[in-house]
């Protein structure tokens, strides 16, 4: 899919590195600072919501953290994809300010269950924090830093991004052209860091 976009040269990148972030997760934390909203638990939803959620408690001083991962799946003979919660929540939200933490709003539909869920587990009031949404999202966080239409790409997931251009062509990729996609992307101004990065990747595909 990513391999396609591309091709076809229509789809923008917002590729971040670490400082994008940290500033983009700093506008977030003065937003909640300002509504005067004081969680006293965050729930990072797997994976990029917990980096974002851990950011968030150190800034704002959040004292309990916990992790929930919830994936949509369709059975066989299903018309529509149904939530599964595939790492349970972490840490007790009874009776408690309830903070929960994504990388982006998408489809929005992984955040929605996420709070349809921890209010089923008895947390006194619930919140929603993201670093961007997408115009399409059918749930609309309480926080975040921007509206975008990008394909945003996370420093967490470079690798992830270079596999997936690897696994989108038939022919295998010269590592030049590789290094080339990545370029157009955005991943990586250091060419010297890029081509370690490329090379790791490479080898654990090998070894696989």
């Amino acid at each position: 899919m990513l391999n396609k976009m591309l091709c076809g040269g229509n789809q923008m990148f917002l590729t971040l590195d670490w400082r994008d972030i940290e500033l983009y997760t700093f506008k977030v934390a003065k937003k909640i600072l300002s509504n005067g909203f004081r969680p006293e638990v965050i729930i990072g939803i797997m994976r990029g919501g917990y980096i974002v959620a851990r950011i968030l408690s150190d800034y704002l001083d959040i004292p309990g953290i916990g992790a929930i991962e919830i994936k949509f799946y369709k059975s066989i003979g299903e018309h529509g994809e149904r939530p599964i919660l595939t790492q349970p929540l972490t840490i007790n939200v009874r009776d408690k300010r309830v903070l929960i933490a994504d990388d982006v709003a998408d489809s929005g539909r992984t955040l929605q269950v996420a709070v349809d869920l921890i209010k089923l587990y008895g947390a006194k009031e619930v919140r929603t924090a993201v670093l961007f949404v997408k115009p399409r999202s059918i749930f609309v966080p309480d926080f975040y830093a921007e509206l975008t239409d990008k394909w945003v790409v996370f420093p967490w997931e470079y690798g992830e991004v270079i596999r997936e251009l690897m696994r989108s062509r038939d022919i295998p990729l010269s590592k030049d052209k590789l290094m080339k996609l990545a370029k157009d992307i955005g991943i990586s101004k250091d060419k010297e860091v890029l081509d370690e990065l490329i090379n790791l990747v490479i080898k654990t595909k090998v070894r696989k």
